[in-house]
């Protein structure tokens, strides 16, 4: 995030700051006042729960400031693991299609299978979450190459990387 904290103020003129490390406790150092804002937490999350703790809470979206568009929440498996273990690879991948499938398809008995596995998550924050979340659901796994080549070249360009990528090496297709 430091990386790309310097390359988001650098493209939109930003000199005076001072990075602060939250680590994961960033609906808490928001309210106590020890940062202005944050990078990092989700749109669909972070923001239901501080709203539902009585704070108001504003989301700018990096892909609206310079920075491309990036996936999140990936799985990452090294070329090792997907040629000692390809079948349980491909049943990893057949699983979450599975799930996302599902999930579209009947998105309550899904959420109340989350509940049911996270007793203690606050039904009220996780359902609207889930709700502001869903339109950002993959259809099924896999990459777009194009998007994963912009922001390595910007990674380049901004220092986030040191050497040239050609993702399309990186992305299995398990086709």
């Amino acid at each position: 995030m430091d990386v790309l904290l310097d390359a988001f103020a650098a493209i939109n003129g930003i000199r005076d700051y001072t990075p602060v490390n939250v680590g994961f406790t960033i609906l808490p150092a928001l309210a106590a006042g020890r940062v202005d804002a944050v990078m990092g937490p989700f749109k669909t999350y972070e923001t239901v729960t501080m709203q539902a703790q009585g704070y108001t809470a504003r989301f700018f979206e990096l892909e609206k400031w310079g920075i491309p568009d990036y996936e999140e929440l990936i799985f990452v498996c090294g070329a090792g693991a997907l040629e000692k273990k390809p079948k349980a690879i491909q049943g990893f991948v057949a699983a979450m299609e599975k799930a996302l499938a599902y999930t579209t398809a009947h998105p309550r008995e899904a959420l109340a299978l989350y509940l049911a596995a996270v007793p203690e998550a606050d039904p009220k924050i996780e359902t609207r979450a889930f709700e502001l979340t869903r339109p950002y659901f993959a259809v099924k796994t896999g990459h777009d190459p194009a998007k994963w080549q912009a922001f390595a070249d910007f990674s380049l360009k901004h220092g986030l990387i040191r050497n040239k990528v050609d993702v399309s090496s990186l992305i299995h297709p398990f086709k």
